[in-house]
C-alpha cells in the first residue's frame, strides 16, 4: 500500500506539473531564462526608441520656438516643451557627458564660444587638432542632443559654418532688452 500511494502521488504530481525529472527541470529553467533575456532585450529596444523619439521631439519643439519666436505664447510653450523632452531624453539615455561624444561635444561648445565667430567643421577640427570626422560627429551629437550645449544653441551659418548663440528661450524679452540696454550704456 505504501508503494501504491507513492506511485499515485507521483502520477498526481506529474499531471499537475509539480514533478519533473531533472532534465525536464533544467530545460524549463533554460526556457525561462531565455524568455527573461528576450523580454529584457525588448524593453531595452523600446526604451532606446523612446529616448530617440524624445530627443527628436525636443529638437522639433526648439525649432518651432525659434520659428514662432520665444516671446510669443506658442514659442514659449514650444521652448518649455523642448526643454522638457530634451531633459527627459538626456535622463533616459544616461549621462552623455561620460561618453566620448559627450566630452567632444562639450569641447566643441567651448571652442565655438571661445572663437566667438562662425567656423566650418574643418576649421574647428584643425583648431582642435582633430580629424574632420571627429568634429562633425561632435557637432551631430549637439544637434541630436541640444541639452549638451545648453544654455547655448548650435546654429548653421553661411557657407557651411556653425556658430554658438544664446538660446532665445532662456531669457524673456524684457530681460534681453535690459541686457541690450545695459550693454549699450556701457559702450
Amino acid at each position: 500500500m505504501g508503494a501504491g500511494v507513492g506511485l499515485e502521488e507521483v502520477a498526481r504530481n506529474s499531471a499537475s506539473g509539480a514533478y519533473r525529472p531533472a532534465h525536464a527541470q533544467e530545460a524549463a529553467g533554460h526556457r525561462a531564462r531565455r524568455r527573461r533575456r528576450t523580454a529584457a532585450g525588448e524593453w531595452l529596444r523600446a526604451w532606446q526608441a523612446d529616448t530617440g523619439a524624445h530627443g527628436r521631439l525636443a529638437v522639433a519643439a526648439q525649432q518651432g520656438s525659434e520659428l514662432f519666436g520665444p516671446d510669443t505664447a506658442a514659442g514659449a510653450r514650444l521652448a518649455r516643451m523642448g526643454r522638457f523632452f530634451g531633459g527627459l531624453s538626456e535622463q533616459m539615455s544616461g549621462s552623455t557627458v561620460a561618453e566620448a561624444a559627450g566630452y567632444d561635444a562639450l569641447t566643441v561648445v567651448a571652442a565655438l564660444g571661445h572663437a566667438g565667430r562662425p567656423l566650418t567643421p574643418d576649421e574647428l577640427a584643425a583648431a582642435l587638432g582633430w580629424p574632420g570626422e571627429r568634429a562633425r560627429a561632435a557637432l551631430e551629437a549637439i544637434r541630436q542632443r541640444p541639452a549638451l550645449a545648453d544654455p547655448f544653441a548650435l546654429r548653421d551659418g553661411e557657407s557651411g559654418t556653425v556658430v554658438l548663440t544664446p538660446r532665445p528661450d532662456r531669457l524673456s524679452l524684457v530681460q534681453r532688452a535690459a541686457l541690450e540696454k545695459g550693454s549699450a550704456g556701457l559702450a
